[in-house]
């Protein structure tokens, strides 16, 4: 060991030994800077006496002596040896069981100094073996304060200290346990070895006698510990407990004060085991449950109240921690949760009636506060019953909400009688329970219609139950807070619901508005900014979820107040009223800019108007309050701007105004754009030049929301207001918009492309359109060229150039624009070899440029006429029928796809010569040495064939059995027929007679019966083809038909997944399977009730447990593709597929085989595909079903386990798994934290071979690139492991963290970048 500070240590250790406290004080300061050095290493003579030191200044008489040295324990201990470091332990434990009556400050520095030492460890090595040290001396000393060998034995009771101040038996014992649970709660996998021995010690602590407090520590140091037992430890303690509360509570009832105390312990200890051990506490939930609700119900006596308060408590974690379990004996819970809602021994019905009394005067209420005298008694503690029953009833509704509707008619009517409770801690408990009620309700609206249906019935009598006890005398400001928070809450839920009734009169809302106006106008004494600023967020809520005709008879109740507070000098109460009144707009002008603002609104109009320019117009305003009043006046000026005078005027001024402060611009251009789209139409003559100009400058500026919307508000002025503007004006924004048509954000370039489209179609900029066509159009031709090309860019994209040839510009006509778009060597750059030259990604890349080019082509021949189309056609054939050396090429590629778009859009057979010459050429390039020329001959061929199937289909048709080499080809150009038909079917009775399917009709072309039947005949006669990539076509092909037709279609695919039936061949059960998953994906709302009642034959055990490995993947793949497209099929289905699903995620080692090729040996893994879809539909689901609000929670499953068990597996599996593996993980953490917790320890060791993994010194370059992915994806896990609460507790997993990231030079730096993204990823909200 290396004694570099020894000599500085000498000097310190002579200066502790100072008479002088200062100067002992500052050796001591010393001494601790020298020991949290990373460099300390001290001689063992040294090191041995800095310990002695150090614990003899514990008992130095100078506090801050004493204070530094507790100081220098944590380092001291990490620093030192093993010898040493036990040497301190031990020190500080004798210190701890000091028993003299003058030894009181000992035992209080040894308590602090390990306490110390404990809480700082954190995953040092060190850890281990103080864990080591310490646990079992802890555990004698308790042993020993039951004998009565510390502090005068457990007799002592509950004994004060003598005239020493000593500490008695309990008092040493609870130290000693609170330093456990430190221990435990840290380290308890370290402490495994003493599992046992502690459970013995604990359980006899808590049937000895003593002080409560000391025993309810025990308690809570067993449910810490219980966290880290084995399986088999948990249960054994898990029993005993049940055994001693089975033992102690039978005759808990009718026993002592003391009895009943010792009962609760074991109640508490049941409860918290299931708290900190989560769904491993599960399978003992059967036999404590009873026991505890049976309890619970015996404790009837007043002095039992404690006692069920803790039974209730317990119950509530059952139902939290373990859903799927409890699910069976919920019903008992729910009836004592509402037996016990109503439990008020000390106050009776006529109470109660008393207390509820409504004022009559509710403008006199405050008067009367001080003549109430309510009942009073501070030893009364009935009131925690009942708090405890209204919180399990929370529970139960929101952890299984299919409880809900079997207990709504029950619960809802019980808790709202409970709404006159006295306590007001409970009273807020019972709103929010209600909340939750509605919450839940809603949530499930879609699973369960019936409780939708329920909870829109009881709205009027919540909303008569809330408004009584917001008018009750006496109410507080709190209570009426909850009130307005429960009605937004159900505005929120269920839109509309409070406009239900015979009349307006009669509505639940008109029971709400005096009240509510009273609130807004401040008018209820003590109510306080919170209260206002609740009831006008539920009024802002209802104004949006309501129809305009619900709220018309009472806008003169409302609207006043509400004006009066957009001029509050809170700035929440102004904020919240400025978006109150947006959403009073369309209540003062419910028919829209087509009807008249009604007589009565015009002064509202007039009124609004003003607050909100008011607020606008002033400088000194929260950012808040200007944002919201920025869009009230905009949202104004666009809906009501004729009846708003010379007032808008005023408006767009400010508006133009706004436009130049930083913090206003963009609520300043959102409100712009509202006025700019108007259907009134104001005159913008006056602003809009000088908006052009200054929203133009925005489209320099870094910040691309500010970006988006200048360019939204500059479309907007310019197809609407082009009159207002100059030539000069559109020429400059053409300039700032020209920049942003590139690859770079597609979403900027597709906005720049609209409005230079709808600069040139307005004639009125000649100078303009000539700016496009020199800018923006040479950019919008390199846009094509893009591979990262998206929709609506592409469609944006098109309309440009038709706009442009529609406008006949010079510098943009039909042949010149056609020209560029058809160049290969302008279209695809520089090459332009053979199609069968290209590199896999660089041939990728050519085709879907050649597509955007052809879609651009297709929509500027549309735009001119048949006429262009008809010669661009000759064109294209003349080109595809030039020899070129090479046998084609990207000329051929793009003619090809040019064909197969125009063909998508129009009958290109105008003469049979021209079709027999398109036959030809399409044909011929079948024979193109490429795959990419052959793909777009299908392309190409399908295309024409939708566009006429009478002439070209049976093209297809017939040369799909004729020709075997071409039969892939051509079975593409049949997808390609399929793809165009219409999206919705139409019966018509003469098929439906001659074949019994329905007819396709609209889209491009119909498919008549005959058609489909010789469609259907090819398709299902290759469906057991050997050609994997003919089997999926096919299916492709059968899934859209049968997404038009699955009345008439499905029962041919279920033949073909009966191994029994036509599915004999495996081949034809994975297509029939495959076949479903693209008849779900095409689905439309009229075929997706026939396609749900069937999923399940596809996707369920037999398809999932098939022989053939290929099957049980399509089933998979297409349970994978239901749940990310309609989750709500797949719901039903979950209980039952789930477990089997994760089965398939199990490596079987007899499908690995290595295949010796010679020079080296090859590993094959034939069950990776089937491995890597299961995990990827485990993340669908997980991303989908099982996230919150998906439909499921995943501990209703009681699925966690399953998933931790498969990631255990995953996360050191092949590279594509570990890849899903690791997002899967993230997500976990998210559903079911306590799970991972509790399985943490194992998913840390394969996370750490990831992450220490040595690429080969030969390692290519997409290697390189592929290992850095993992690293990335890995530290991602890492970053939402560390985000759960109690992770940092986890000494595997800190150690982890400490060794394998922050302490590794290479992982470090990656791992702060990540935490950085997903710092900054959760402050902008997730985007997908």
């Amino acid at each position: 060991m290396a004694t570099t500070g020894s000599a500085a240590l000498g000097m310190i250790l002579e200066k502790i030994a100072s008479k002088d406290k200062d100067f002992r004080y500052m050796a001591t300061s010393d001494l601790l800077a020298e020991l949290t050095k990373e460099t300390f290493r001290a001689a063992p003579d040294v090191e041995k006496k800095v310990c002695a030191v150090v614990l003899k200044q514990l008992d130095d008489q100078s506090g801050d002596v004493s204070s530094l040295a507790i100081k220098c324990l944590p380092p001291l201990v990490k620093g030192a040896s093993e010898r040493a470091s036990e040497e301190v332990i031990t020190g500080l434990c004798a210190k701890l069981a000091a028993t003299g009556k003058d030894q009181q400050q000992q035992r209080d520095v040894g308590t602090i100094g390990l306490k110390t030492v404990v809480a700082d460890l954190g995953a040092h090595p060190a850890a281990t073996r103080v864990v080591a040290t310490l646990a079992p001396k802890l555990t004698a000393y308790i042993t020993s304060s039951l004998a009565g060998g510390i502090g005068g034995g457990a007799g002592s009771g509950g004994g004060g200290s003598g005239g020493g101040g000593g500490k008695d038996a309990s008092d040493i014992s609870g130290d000693c346990l609170d330093i456990l649970n430190a221990m435990a709660s840290g380290y308890g996998a370290l402490m495994t070895v003493h599992h046992q021995p502690l459970k013995t010690v604990l359980f006899a602590f808590l049937a000895e006698s003593g002080k409560q407090g000391t025993r309810k520590r025990a308690v809570t140091c067993l449910a810490t510990l219980s966290a880290s037992m084995s399986d088999a430890l948990l249960a054994a303690t898990a029993a005993a407990a049940v055994q001693k509360l089975a033992a102690t509570g039978a005759p808990a009832a009718a026993a002592s004060p003391a009895n009943q105390a010792n009962t609760a312990l074991y109640v508490q200890l049941l409860g918290a085991m299931a708290k900190t051990t989560g769904y491993r506490f599960g399978k003992h939930v059967g036999s404590a449950h009873p026991l505890v609700a049976a309890l619970c119900r015996a404790a009837s006596d007043e002095k039992s109240e404690t006692l069920r308060e803790q039974c209730l408590q317990t119950l509530e974690l059952f139902a939290c921690k373990c859903p799927t379990e409890s699910a069976p004996l919920l019903p008992d819970a729910t009836a004592l949760a509402l037996e016990l809602l109503s439990h008020d021994p000390n106050f009776t019905e006529d109470d109660e009636d008393e207390e509820m009394e409504v004022e009559e005067d509710e403008d006199d209420d405050d008067d009367d506060d001080d003549e109430e005298d309510e009942y009073s008694d501070d030893e009364d503690t009935s009131w925690k019953v009942r708090r405890a029953a209204t919180r399990l009833l929370s529970a139960i509704v929101t952890t299984s909400p299919a409880t809900l509707e079997a207990l709504f008619d029950q619960a809802v009517p019980r808790l709202l009688s409970r709404l006159r409770e006295r306590e007001e801690s409970v009273k807020l408990d019972i709103f929010a329970t209600l909340e939750d009620v509605l919450r839940t309700a809603a949530a499930t609206r879609s699973a369960s219609p019936a409780l939708t249906a329920l909870a829109v019935a009881a709205v009027p009598a919540l909303v008569r139950g809330v408004m009584k006890q917001f008018k009750a005398r006496g109410s507080s400001p709190k209570t009426k807070t909850a009130v307005f928070g429960l009605l937004r809450e159900l505005a929120s839920s269920f839109p509309g619901a409070l406009g239900g009734g015979a009349d307006a009169g009669a509505t639940p809302l008109a029971a709400v508005v005096p009240s509510l106006q009273r609130v807004l106008a401040g008018g209820v004494p003590g109510g306080g900014s919170n209260l206002r600023v609740e009831a006008l967020a539920f009024t802002r809520l209802a104004l949006e979820s309501h129809p305009p005709a619900v709220f018309q008879p009472h806008v003169d109740a409302i609207a006043p107040p509400v004006f009066a507070a957009a001029g509050d000098r809170y700035y929440k109460v102004a904020a919240e009223a400025m978006r109150v009144c947006s959403a009073l707009v369309p209540i003062l002008r419910p028919g829209g800019a087509a009807a008249p603002v009604a007589p009565g609104a015009r002064t509202h109009v007039v009124v609004l108007v003003d607050a909100a320019l008011a607020r606008v117009a002033a400088a000194d305003q929260d950012q808040e309050v200007k944002e919201a009043a920025i869009t009230c006046v905009g949202v104004a000026a666009a809906a009501l701007g004729d009846a708003m005078g010379d007032r808008l005027g005023k408006v767009l001024g400010l508006l133009l105004e706004r436009l130049g402060n930083e913090i206003t611009r963009l609520a300043a251009i959102k409100a712009i754009t509202l006025v700019a789209q108007s259907s009134l139409l104001p005159d913008l003559a006056a602003v809009a030049p000088a908006i052009v100009k200054e929203l133009a400058t925005f489209l320099r500026k870094a910040n691309r929301p500010l970006r988006q919307a200048s360019l939204t508000a500059l479309d907007a002025l310019v197809v609407h207001h082009a009159a207002a503007l100059r030539d000069p004006d559109a020429v400059a924004l053409v300039s700032e918009a020209a920049s942003l048509v590139s690859d770079s954000d597609m979403a900027l370039a597709s906005l720049a492309l609209a409005l230079s489209a709808s600069v040139v179609r307005c004639a009125g900029f000649p100078d303009a359109a000539a700016q496009v066509c020199a800018l923006v159009l040479p950019a919008a031709l390199g846009l094509v060229r893009s591979p990262l090309m998206q929709k609506q860019a592409l469609s944006s994209l098109q309309a440009f150039f038709a706009a442009l040839v529609s406008a006949k510009l010079p510098g943009a006509s039909f042949e010149a624009l056609l020209s560029s778009l058809m160049d290969p060597k302008k279209t695809f750059g520089g090459g332009g070899g053979a199609g069968g030259e290209d590199s896999g990604a660089a041939a990728t890349g050519a085709v879907a440029v050649g597509r955007s080019a052809a879609k651009c082509v297709a929509a500027v021949c549309a735009s001119v006429g048949p006429a262009a189309t008809a010669s661009t056609v000759a064109t294209l054939i003349a080109e595809l029928e030039t020899p070129r050396q090479g046998g084609g090429g990207r000329e051929d590629l793009l003619a090809l796809l040019c064909l197969g778009e125009l063909g998508r859009r129009a009958d290109l057979s105008s003469s049979g010569a021209a079709a027999d010459g398109l036959e030809k050429v399409l044909l011929a390039a079948f024979d193109s040495p490429g795959e990419e020329l052959k793909s777009a001959a299908s392309f190409a061929l399908g295309g024409v064939a939708a566009g006429n199937q009478a002439r070209f289909l049976p093209v297809i048709l017939n040369g799909i059995g004729a020709n075997p080499k071409r039969q892939y080809n051509l079975l593409l150009g049949l997808r390609e027929v399929i793809h165009a038909l219409g999206d919705e079917p139409s019966t018509s009775a003469a098929a439906a007679a001659a074949g019994g399917r329905g007819d396709f009709r609209g889209g491009v072309s119909p498919l008549g019966a005959a058609e489909l039947d010789k469609v259907l005949k090819i398709l299902f006669a290759h469906s057991s083809s050997d050609e994997e990539g003919v089997r999926n076509v096919v299916a492709e092909c059968l899934g859209r038909l049968t997404a038009r037709d699955p009345a008439g279609l499905m029962p041919e695919l279920r033949t073909r997944v009966d191994p029994a039936g036509a599915g004999r061949d495996p081949n034809t059960r994975m297509t029939a399977v495959t076949a479903a998953k693209y008849a779900v994906l095409a689905s439309t709302d009229a075929s997706l009730p026939a396609i749900s009642d069937n999923l399940r034959i596809f996707v369920g055990q037999a398809p999932l447990t098939d022989e053939d490995r290929g099957v049980r993947r399509a089933a998979v793949q297409t349970l994978s593709a239901a749940a990310h497209a309609r989750a709500s099929l797949v719901l039903p289905l979950l209980p039952d597929l789930l477990p089997i699903l994760l089965e398939q995620t199990v490596i079987i080692k007899e499908l690995i085989r290595v295949v010796d090729l010679g020079p080296f040996k090859h590993t094959v893994d034939d069950g990776l595909d089937l491995r890597k879809a299961a995990f990827e539909c485990c993340d669908t689901l997980l991303h989908t079903c099982l996230a919150p609000g998906g439909g499921v929670q995943l501990e209703h499953l009681n699925a966690a386990p399953g998933y931790l068990a498969a990631l255990g597996t995953g996360l050191g599996d092949h590279y594509d798994i570990k890849m899903v593996a690791h997002q899967s993980l993230a997500k976990l953490c998210a559903v079911a934290g306590p799970a991972v917790l509790a399985a943490l320890d194992s998913l840390v060791d394969p996370m750490g071979k990831t992450l220490t993994a040595k690429l080969k010194s030969d390692a290519v370059k997409q290697e390189i690139d592929r290992n850095e992915d993992l690293l990335r994806s890995c530290l991602r896990a890492v970053v939402a492991l560390e985000k759960l609460e109690g992770a940092a507790d986890n000494a595997t997993f800190t150690t982890f963290l400490e060794k394998r990231v922050t302490g590794s030079e290479k992982i470090s730096p990656k791992y702060a970048i990540i935490k950085a993204e997903a710092k900054a990823g959760g402050v902008m909200g997730d985007e997908h």
